[in-house]
């Protein structure tokens, strides 16, 4: 991808000077991360959805570098604009600031872009509620690594539901965008299966006790106000899919899953249990 190659380009940059010569060639970093927006969003049918469509944007690994979070070397960086712990980090920084000068001034006043704001939106939109979440930059730069949500997004999320004063306590139906689906590989066969395709590890499987707190926040939401409803959608896992999730034998949402769809069979995924 392009934003991949940017990366590629600012990584050997980087790690060909001496650390203390980083910092100058931040400018050089940025204009590699900034001319793959300019490149994008200068496309005539992407150019035009964006003048015609209000959009939310929360960034995925893509906009740092492939599985940003999911190793332990980015779990440990500390919040953007402080001292970088590797040239990975530094770089991936970079796409960050990015992000916010980008995306995230389409729908919030971002006062520092280096540093930037907790990612993840919850918003209400004539009377139906939006929980968008964050998975990269929320559990490495604004977390410690050992949560999916990361702390501070999770706190609030839950907040958010389970208050009888929260964000969307007011609200009957509710639409959460997660960045995969909440309903996919169960957590053991997500961890069995992690040491063979490393994107599993961007799943919220492999942190199940976050996937248990979150669903039971979601369930309380539910319950705390007869004939509420509840959609999940999520993407980035290679296949697209319509769902009823169960639990404990009872419906409890319907799920649509919008990836980029790979053309072949599913193979060894179909006798997984999802």
């Amino acid at each position: 991808t392009e934003s991949g190659s940017a990366y590629v380009k600012a990584l050997k940059l980087v790690e060909d000077l001496p650390r203390e010569d980083w910092l100058e060639s931040r400018e050089t970093v940025l204009e590699f991360y900034r001319a793959v927006y300019r490149s994008t969003w200068s496309r005539e049918s992407t150019a035009r959805v964006l003048a015609a469509v209000s959009s939310y944007m929360v960034p995925d690994d893509h906009e740092f570098t492939d599985g940003w979070g999911d190793d332990l070397e980015d779990k440990q960086t500390g919040a953007p604009g402080e001292q970088n712990r590797s040239a990975r980090d530094f770089v991936a920084a970079c796409g960050w600031q990015a992000y916010n000068e980008y995306q995230a001034g389409l729908w919030s006043e971002v006062v520092d872009v280096s540093r930037g704001a907790q990612p993840g939106i919850m918003t209400t939109l004539h009377g139906h509620g939006l929980l968008m979440l964050e998975a990269r930059a929320s559990k490495t730069w604004f977390g410690d690594g050992l949560s999916f949500l990361g702390e501070q997004q999770q706190r609030a999320v839950s907040e958010a539901l389970s208050s009888a004063t929260g964000k969307f306590s007011e609200v009957d139906s509710l639409i959460v965008a997660s960045p995969v689906p909440v309903g996919f590989l169960s957590p053991a066969s997500t961890k069995k299966m992690m040491g063979i395709v490393d994107d599993l590890k961007g799943l919220w499987g492999a942190y199940h006790r976050d996937l248990y707190n979150f669903v039971g926040d979601l369930l309380a939401w539910k319950r705390a106000k007869p004939g509420r409803e509840l959609v999940v959608a999520g993407g980035d896992v290679h296949l697209g899919a319509h769902s009823d999730l169960f639990l404990d034998g009872k419906y409890f949402c319907g799920q649509l899953t919008t990836s980029a769809i790979h053309n072949e069979r599913l193979g060894y995924l179909s006798l997984i249990h999802i």
